[in-house]
Parts: structure tokens; C-alpha cells; sequence
């Protein structure tokens, strides 16, 4: 008997643990969601939503596109997010799943009016990571960013995530971030938020009327800058150089290149950017503020134009790394220069005073950005050219 009730005590409890796949999707029943764009006119959201067509695309294969299309992209418009969403699947035959989505484009419209509020919406959503990529359309709407094939990825979302990847380390002109930091900078102080930008090069009006399979595509995708914003609202962008400026700061440029000329000559060289280390620090000094840029960077010689192999002797390898040490600076002073005229502190400046005084941060926090736009400035390069690398008059012949 007690065997009996020892039994069907233990049948119950396992059938309780047990419960099967209660929150099962079945593939045939679903729609993977790889990228989302987010625009508003007056009191009107417009979403796009790339789907994966899963006829088209065959499981192992990476890059290059041929035949159907591997992704579709189904526009809605709704007077909330929610709503735009949920209007959406009047257009599907599954239901959308964004645990696989790669990247949220925002329309720059909707990025001057705040991103608090959408980025909320994301946090609500079980489905959504947070891990998922942002990016901030620039001089093309959002919609269309998602309309352009691409030829190196079968799936266009995989495409703009690692291009924002690779062209933050290879070059240095843009910004990677996902929700979860995005968040983070919000809720923080001491260090305005930044993201990076993308639109269209090339011929818009031939984004949907000639396929991008040519060797020469009619237009491409582009990182272009990076977005600056006030608490959560864009406010302006950096270019190029400020861009650079930037990147050096935040220990986030891992290679990129500089173009330095030859003393008393017309040639050229390029030096490539390997090592790249980078400190802040935030010093009161009596009544001012001393904010001190430190970077020590290295690379080797990749390109010599127009200039003799003597360049690259002892005698004038200081004088090389002095300009390109120079140069640096020029970009940094530059951004610093522009963060100061928009009195915001996108390089973390504030951040640091909090981690070293946390007491004078606590008085000083309020009227940050405005003590930050009057600070004096202080920014040492350290450039080693480690490797000159082989040249004509180097080789030996048999």
C-alpha cells in the first residue's frame, strides 16, 4: 500500500516537471524576423519587417544570392508601434518571431523626436533580444534600407550588422551598438549616447527596379557617420575625421589608416593603424576643469608613393611618427571642439570624474554638460611606427 502511494505521489510530481515543449513553434507556423524599420509622419508609424522566405534560402550556405529572393520585406502603418505590428500579419499566412532579428533601422525623423519611449517597446517584448543591432538611417528613409538586396550575405539584415562591425575596426567612420548598451548609456550619466548612421550610395530611384546581382550594383549600402544625441534625442552627426576623433577616444578603432607626406618631397606614405590604446581623465584645477586625452597607437608602413627607401631610416622615423602623432591630435581636438559647441560630453569625460571623485561628481552632475563645454583641453599622442616593412632596395636577386 505504501508503495502504491509512494508511486503515484512520484508519477504526479514527475508529470508536473515533465511538461513537454508547452511553448513549442512549429517552423512551418513562423516567420523569422531578421530586421525591422521604424518611421512616423504626424501621428503615423510606419514599419518595414524583413522576413526570411524559407523556400529560398538552403540551410550551411553563406553569401552570394541567386534565383527567388531570400528575404521579403511587408510594410504596416498603425497610430502606435503595437498596433502598425500587429496590421502587419493581415499581410502573412505565419505568425513573426523577432528572437532572430538582427538590427532595428530608425528613421533620423524619428530619432530627433526620442528613442526612450521605442526602445521601451523593445524591453517589453519577451521575443526581442536585446542584443539586437541599431542603426540610424541617414539621408534615405529607414523603409529603404531594407528594400536593397545585397550580394555578399544571402540575408541584406547580416549585411548592414557586420558592415557596421567591420567598418568601426577597419576604418573608423561609424559607430556598433545593440539595445542592451543603448539602454545602458540612456540610463547612465556622465556620457551622451552615440550610434552609428547608414543609408544608400548610388541610385535610389533603381532600388526596386534593377537587381542588385550586376557586377557594378545600380546602388549599395553605407555607413555614413555618427549619430550624436541629447538624453535620447538626435541632435547632430559626426563625419570622418570627428568621426576618427571619436573612435580614438573610446578604444573602439582597432585598424584604420593615416596618410602622411614625405619631408621635402611630393610622395606619400600610409601607415596602418594596429594598436590603438586610449585614457581619459577629468582634473579640477582651483576654479576649471582640465579634460586629458591620452592615446598610444602603433602600425608599420603598408604604402610608400613618390618618396626614397631613405625616409624610412632611423634619422627620419621620429619625424614620422611626430606627424602622425599630430595628425591624430588635429582629430581629436577636432571632436572635442564640436562636443563643446553641442555642450554634451559623448566621450565619457563625466563617467570618469564619477569613477575618480564620486562627491564632486554628485555636485557637479547637473550642470555636467555645461561645465564640460567651457573645460580647457589637454590631448598627448604617442605613435610608434613598429614595422617599415620590405622594400625594392631591400630584396635580394639571383
Amino acid at each position: 500500500m505504501r508503495k502504491s502511494v509512494f508511486f503515484a505521489i512520484l508519477l504526479i510530481g514527475v508529470s508536473l516537471i515533465c511538461t513537454s515543449c508547452w511553448d513549442r513553434k512549429e517552423l512551418r507556423e513562423i516567420a523569422l524576423c531578421t530586421a525591422m524599420s521604424v518611421e512616423k509622419t504626424k501621428n503615423t508609424y510606419h514599419l518595414s519587417f524583413q522576413l526570411i522566405n524559407p523556400g529560398s534560402v538552403v540551410q550551411g550556405q553563406q553569401g552570394g544570392t541567386g534565383g527567388a529572393s531570400n528575404v521579403t520585406t511587408y510594410t504596416s502603418t498603425g497610430t502606435t508601434i503595437e498596433e502598425a505590428a500587429r496590421k502587419a500579419t493581415q499581410q502573412m499566412s505565419r505568425k513573426m518571431l523577432f528572437s532572430h532579428m538582427a538590427i532595428i533601422v530608425i528613421d533620423s525623423s524619428v530619432a530627433k523626436e526620442g528613442i526612450k519611449s521605442l526602445l521601451d517597446i523593445f524591453e517589453r517584448d519577451s521575443d526581442m533580444r536585446m542584443q539586437t543591432n541599431v542603426v540610424i538611417a541617414r539621408d534615405s528613409p529607414a523603409s529603404q534600407l531594407l528594400a536593397l538586396s545585397t550580394t555578399m550575405e544571402r540575408i541584406p539584415a547580416i549585411q548592414m550588422t557586420q558592415q557596421l562591425i567591420v567598418a568601426e575596426q577597419q576604418w573608423g567612420e561609424t559607430h556598433h551598438i545593440q539595445i542592451d548598451e543603448v539602454k545602458r548609456q540612456l540610463a547612465s550619466d556622465g556620457k551622451e549616447l552615440t550610434i552609428g548612421g547608414m543609408g544608400i550610395s548610388g541610385d535610389e530611384d533603381k532600388i526596386n527596379k534593377e537587381s542588385n546581382d550586376n557586377i557594378i550594383p545600380a546602388s549599395t549600402l553605407q555607413t555614413k557617420g555618427i549619430a550624436v544625441f541629447n538624453k535620447d534625442r538626435l541632435v547632430g552627426w559626426l563625419d570622418q575625421e570627428s568621426a576618427q576623433g571619436y573612435l580614438w577616444t573610446q578604444k573602439l578603432l582597432r585598424r584604420t589608416a593615416i596618410r602622411l607626406s614625405c619631408e621635402d618631397q611630393n610622395g606619400y606614405l600610409m601607415i596602418s593603424i594596429s594598436r590603438n590604446k586610449s585614457d581619459l581623465q577629468t582634473i579640477k584645477i582651483r576654479n576649471r576643469y582640465l579634460l586629458r586625452v591620452r592615446v598610444r597607437a602603433a602600425g608599420s608602413v603598408k604604402e610608400i608613393g613618390g618618396c626614397s627607401n631613405e625616409i624610412l631610416q632611423n634619422r627620419t622615423l621620429m619625424k614620422l611618427e611626430q606627424q602622425a602623432s599630430r595628425k591624430i591630435k588635429n582629430e581629436i581636438e577636432t571632436t572635442l571642439k564640436i562636443a563643446q559647441e553641442l555642450k554634451l560630453d559623448i566621450f565619457g569625460f563625466g563617467a570618469s570624474l564619477d569613477r575618480t571623485d564620486r562627491r564632486l561628481w554628485k555636485r557637479v552632475q547637473k550642470d555636467w554638460n555645461e561645465i564640460f563645454s567651457n573645460a580647457d583641453t589637454e590631448v598627448r599622442v604617442d605613435m610608434s611606427i613598429i614595422n617599415t616593412g620590405l622594400t625594392v632596395n631591400q630584396t635580394r636577386t639571383k
